[in-house]
């Protein structure tokens, strides 16, 4: 009866894990078994170190993630299992990337080197804790990662830049004085979209607040294209919120945004 019972809850759990994973067959082999099993534990793994909320996040994104992954990831060399080892992980990364965002991704833009000359994992350096780096290299550096896998680290990926974004913008508001629940006059928030674009240009430290605001207010003299990017800022306001007097945090937030997907460099 043990026995029995025992078998009842392993079934149960297969089907648990089968229902989670979205590139599945109508009648599963053995080694697409195994798959679901790895890719059902790779987000396991994740949601221990980063909790719930990023799993769900994760899940949520790995269906458009993978649409534009799967031409890129078939046709790419593949292990004996099917999967695919850090340089073509890499490659198929940058190209997601640039495809889904125009962006070019340090870590993962080869920049004139060969893809084997980095690991993709290098892109989570600083944005994730050394556990879920962790995650990746393993498989990488064993197995090598299926399609699911490697949306599923493209979704992480992508939730890391959105999170330094809000991280900068949030920044941005308290070196401007301003709060992110106010409603800005129209100058009020192009000082908080220029102070986020000069946050990320110059890559400044935001959390040494006196030297931030020192290096703001020299910003043309670090970065010599910054009138320009004043002229992007402007027209780019003006297409995405439009000429309105006021302006709420979500209307700041989607020009931040989308000047990261024109400016795309992270």
């Amino acid at each position: 009866m043990m026995l029995l019972t025992k078998l009842a809850v392993m079934v149960g759990s297969l089907h648990m894990v089968l229902g989670n994973v979205y590139l599945r067959r109508s009648e599963l082999g053995m080694s697409d078994l195994a798959d679901a099993l790895m890719d059902e534990h790779t987000l396991v793994q994740l949601e221990e170190a980063m909790g719930s909320e990023h799993r769900a996040r994760t899940e949520s994104l790995m269906k458009s993630i993978t649409e534009v992954l799967r031409p890129i990831f078939v046709a790419l060399p593949k292990n004996n299992m099917g999967r695919v080892g850090p340089a073509s992980a890499r490659f198929a990364l940058h190209r997601l990337f640039v495809q889904r965002h125009g962006w070019q991704v340090k870590g993962l833009a080869a920049y004139g080197e060969t893809w084997e000359g980095g690991h993709p994992s290098v892109a989570l350096a600083d944005k994730v804790p050394h556990k879920v780096k962790h995650v990746f290299d393993a498989k990488l550096g064993s197995a090598g990662l299926s399609l699911n896998e490697l949306a599923t680290f493209a979704a992480t990926l992508e939730q890391m830049i959105h999170s330094e974004a809000m991280s900068r913008l949030q920044a941005a508001y308290k070196l401007s004085g301003d709060e992110p629940m106010q409603t800005l006059q129209q100058d009020e928030a192009r000082r908080v979209i220029e102070t986020y674009m000069a946050i990320y240009v110059t890559g400044l430290n935001v959390s040494a607040t006196h030297q931030s605001e020192e290096q703001i207010a020299n910003v043309e003299l670090l970065y010599p294209g910054w009138k320009d990017t004043l002229k992007f800022l402007d027209n780019l306001q003006l297409e995405v919120v439009g000429d309105r007097p006021q302006y709420e945090f979500n209307d700041i937030t989607d020009v931040v945004e989308e000047a990261g997907e024109r400016f795309g460099r992270f």
